[in-house]
């Protein structure tokens, strides 16, 4: 009988007794051990995966070789070649296909007696990198069907009241994975349960200095509090992991290897239950670790990972299975996927890499912030003084302008979307997912969800949200005032009592005074607040210019007077006369000397270009460069069109 043994290491066995000659030929090691998981597999994987730098022929001469040494070694029937398909005989016995079939239908006593280490543990051809990245994804898919094997077998026997059982497989799920958060969870907890209090927290002390010497983390918040309350006298009531995964099926563990990507924006067909964290699990390994799930919303989950390449954690946001066939929440994930991947703030969450899942949902990776949101921190801490507020408002002033330069819009401001990192002290701005694209030529600002309600939370809403208008950046500054009032005084600026009492407050209700509800505040703080909660979008000031006037109090930039109320004074405010009058008289000029061949063409131009100038002088008269309005995109196209049409028009006659 042959025996192929890749767990733990990788030898080939005939009746008990090894066959040197290719235990110690790695390449044809390896390649039995790659036909042996994913055969049937074509001649030309093969040639692609150990020799994709040979030339086809001479590659196929090595193949050829290699196979006629394994059928020498193994017996003519052990490796099959039909066709172009090459794969082992049922008479060779591979044990991590023995393995993998105890764990699918759900054996898991035998699976973990089968299981004897990693996959093709420190079994390597560097030079290979192909298969050494094939080995790396089946190790990692194998060692999560072990994690799961263990934890079921650990759970079972604990349930059952055998915890010294239940204590021997998880010392033999040491012996495997030293690293694993649920074994070395389970193995402390199993000891304290059985009396030997002092061996789990020595046990533990081993394992915070492992993870933290090889991957650079600390255990999982759940360990750390079971070993505060082994230290307490308290006995852990389970050894699994309070959010450790149950997964009803294997199957799809099994079935799904490789990510695929779909059309963004398009709707996802997902039948049944599906286990995401174990999927994300398989798919996103080896580059990522999962560690645990740690907050969701209406339209997402996130996790926890570790990125061991790297020796950092990242956080891992997917879209949420119950949406997905909501083609409008999908494309509010793919526009924050947009606009986040666009920003590089200090004060913006990094956005790493993103991707689909084979289930055909979207996620992407991003920094992780190790620290509450703002509302956690404001809630616990109470309302912050006038110097850490102007801090704070400053920073986040300085990540919105960021974003409005690059013609982004965040549009929901408010304490929860804003992570504080406890190391460095910044706060950062987070869950970009109904951001407006200012740039963006088509209508994709979604204003309401399917029931027909604004998207949103009422409280940190703008009127011109309110009133379903199109969002600019002066809708974030508005925001940024409704916040300066939560973190000086823990108050709304408006007193209601409804949400439709709420919405007519922000449309027409002036804003307490902040004096009235901290007399403490610091004035020019307060008249800033107020400026940010005008009514009209126009009266509040930029993004930029609220972060200048945070840093330097005295601040009285051209930028500070508000927009006035009158036609005509707004024109002369945003200087349209300044620059129509320097076109008009520098085009009267060159109209002097055109020949008269092309006069008519050339008066028709200045015509429209009169036009062009006074759209691009009142965008950007004033303010200077800056990403095109949807409403002036329009207007330049109707000139443009309108001049096409006019020479088109001379031309006929």
């Amino acid at each position: 009988m042959i025996e192929l043994l890749t767990l733990g290491g990788a030898s080939l066995r005939r009746d008990g007794v090894e066959l040197t000659n290719l235990s110690g030929h790695k390449q044809k090691l390896a390649l039995i051990s790659h036909t042996a998981v994913e055969g049937p597999v074509s001649r030309d994987t093969l040639l692609g995966l150990f020799w994709p730098e040979k030339p086809e022929d001479k590659a196929r001469g090595s193949l050829s070789q290699a196979l006629y040494a394994l059928r020498k070694e193994t017996g003519e029937e052990c490796v099959a070649a039909v066709g172009d398909q090459i794969e082992l005989s049922d008479q060779v016995s591979v044990d991590v296909k023995d393995f993998t079939a105890a764990v699918q239908s759900e054996r898991w006593e035998e699976a973990v007696e089968l299981y004897r280490g990693p996959f093709l543990d420190r079994f390597h051809l560097p030079e290979v990198h192909g298969f050494e990245d094939w080995k790396s994804r089946t190790s990692t898919w194998v060692s999560n069907l072990a994690r799961k094997a263990f934890s079921r077998v650990v759970g079972a026997r604990s349930a059952a009241g055998d915890t010294k059982g239940a204590l021997d497989v998880a010392w033999r799920w040491d012996k495997f994975d030293r690293t694993s958060d649920e074994g070395q969870h389970a193995l402390i907890a199993l000891l304290a349960m059985s009396g030997d209090r002092s061996r789990a927290l020595d046990v533990y002390d081993a394992y915070s200095e492992r993870v933290m010497r090889e991957l650079e983390v600390e255990p999982l918040p759940q360990t750390i509090a079971m070993i505060e309350a082994i230290r307490t006298g308290a006995l852990p009531q389970s050894p699994l992991l309070d959010d450790a995964p149950v997964v009803p099926t294997v199957q799809k563990a099994l079935e799904i290897r490789e990510p695929v990507t779909p059309v963004p924006g398009a709707a996802t067909e997902i039948s049944g239950p599906v286990d995401i964290e174990e999927i994300l699990r398989d798919e996103l390994a080896p580059r990522l670790e999962i560690v645990s799930k740690i907050g969701s919303s209406s339209t997402s989950d996130v996790y926890l990972a570790r990125e061991p390449g790297l020796r950092r954690q990242v956080a891992v946001k997917i879209f949420s299975p119950k949406l997905a066939n909501d083609r409008r929440a999908r494309l509010r994930f793919d526009r924050e996927v947009q606009a986040v991947a666009s920003l590089a703030h200090p004060n913006i969450t990094t956005l790493h890499w993103a991707g689909s899942l084979s289930v055909g949902l979207p996620y992407f990776v991003m920094q992780y912030v190790n620290g509450p949101s703002l509302a956690e921190k404001v809630r616990v801490e109470g309302r912050l003084d006038n110097e850490d507020a102007r801090l704070l408002l400053s920073q986040l002033a300085s990540a919105l302008a960021s974003a409005h330069r690059r013609g982004i819009v965040h549009r929901d401001i408010q304490p929860a979307n804003i992570l504080c990192d406890e190391e460095s002290g910044r706060c950062l701005l987070t869950d970009f997912g109904i951001a407006t694209l200012l740039s963006t030529w088509a209508e994709q600002t979604i204003r309401i969800t399917e029931s027909g309600e604004l998207i949103g939370d009422p409280l940190w809403m703008s009127p011109e949200q309110v009133k379903g208008e199109d969002a600019t950046e002066r809708t974030d500054i508005y925001g940024l005032g409704l916040l300066g009032y939560q973190l000086l005084a823990e108050e709304s600026p408006y007193v209601w009592n409804t949400r439709q009492e709420l919405y007519a407050a922000h449309v027409n209700q002036p804003p307490r005074k902040l004096s009235d509800l901290r007399p403490d505040v610091d004035r020019d703080m307060e008249r800033l607040l107020e400026r940010c909660l005008a009514k009209e979008p126009r009266k509040r000031p930029s993004a930029s210019r609220v972060q200048r006037k945070l840093i330097s109090r005295d601040d009285n930039g051209p930028d500070d007077e508000p927009e006035p109320d009158g036609w005509f004074q707004r024109l002369v405010w945003r200087r349209v006369p300044h620059w129509l009058g320097a076109y008009l008289v520098a085009g009267f000029g060159l109209l002097e000397v055109v020949p008269d061949p092309i006069k008519l063409h050339t008066w028709i131009s200045y015509f429209f270009g009169t036009a062009l100038v006074g759209v691009l002088s009142w965008y950007h008269g004033r303010r200077g460069a800056q990403k095109l309005e949807r409403r002036e995109i329009w207007l330049l196209a109707a000139i443009f069109v309108g001049w096409l049409i006019a020479i088109g028009a001379t031309l006929l006659l």
